[in-house]
């Protein structure tokens, strides 16, 4: 079943059939930001929510951080990491360690269990970075920033 035309109805010019299936594929990638899989992917011998293997990559790229410095990266409440903190160190994959001088505040490390399913999740964001160079590698400089500036627009209405 052909699918052009579905976006005529946006614009004031008529898009080719690439134009068109690109869009569908943004509106498609929207669907999923806003509504996505909630289920758990393996990394390694551990099952992770998005939300889990977001805060295990911070931790695993910056030892020693602390929930409040995730929350502000992450523009999140420390009530909402510290849930996920809290998941993670009965998960054995992410331990707290005192800071010395300061009663309150933790510094959050990666376990040997942690690094594992960080390097797991590390090789699985490899490969699709690389599959994706691939494909872009046939654009020029001019596309490629057209394409960066229509990504960022997808971005800003997709945070709306």
């Amino acid at each position: 079943m052909a699918l052009t035309g579905l976006f005529s109805c946006y614009t004031s010019f008529d898009m080719d059939a690439a134009t068109e299936n690109l869009f569908l594929s943004f509106k498609k990638l929207i669907h999923a930001l806003s509504v996505g899989k909630n289920a758990a992917r393996q990394y390694g011998s551990v099952a992770l929510f998005k939300a889990e293997v977001h805060i295990l990559e911070i931790v695993g790229k910056r030892a020693g951080v602390t929930v409040s410095d995730i929350a502000q990266m992450m523009e999140v409440t420390k009530g909402a990491v510290s849930q996920i903190v809290t998941k993670l160190v009965r998960k054995k994959l992410v331990e707290k360690r005192m800071i010395a001088g300061n009663m309150r505040a933790q510094e959050l490390h990666l376990t040997p269990k942690g690094q594992a399913a960080f390097y797991a999740h590390e090789e699985h964001e490899r490969k699709l970075v690389e599959s994706i160079a691939a494909d872009l590698a046939v654009c020029g400089e001019k596309e490629l920033h057209a394409f960066a500036q229509v990504v960022g627009k997808l971005s800003a209405f997709v945070g709306e």
